[in-house]
């Protein structure tokens, strides 16, 4: 299951809200641009949970992204019908 798909429990959220700098969101479109970019550029096969680091960089969410700078790409458990439909799509 792609973690994306959860509900984070309040707690998480208050803490979250309390110790991050940032929180921003993306749509699903912009989570399936940023699989289909890391497939395409990188050769990467990456669920959505792990490309939404790089969809807030793709999507400009951030008003200053301090640098040095990394992102953590992670997870490839996206199935296989899932991933084809963001590639066709994209």
């Amino acid at each position: 299951m792609d973690q994306t798909n959860l509900v984070a429990p309040r707690e998480a959220f208050d803490i979250g809200r309390h110790t991050l700098d940032d929180i921003v969101t993306l749509t699903e479109r912009e989570i399936g641009d940023s699989i289909g970019f890391l497939w395409r550029e990188h050769g990467q096969r990456v669920e959505g949970a792990g490309a939404c680091g790089t969809g807030v960089v793709l999507g400009r969410k951030l008003v200053a992204l301090p640098t040095p700078a990394a992102i953590v790409v992670s997870g490839g458990n996206i199935d296989d019908s899932k991933l084809d439909a963001i590639l066709g799509s994209s």
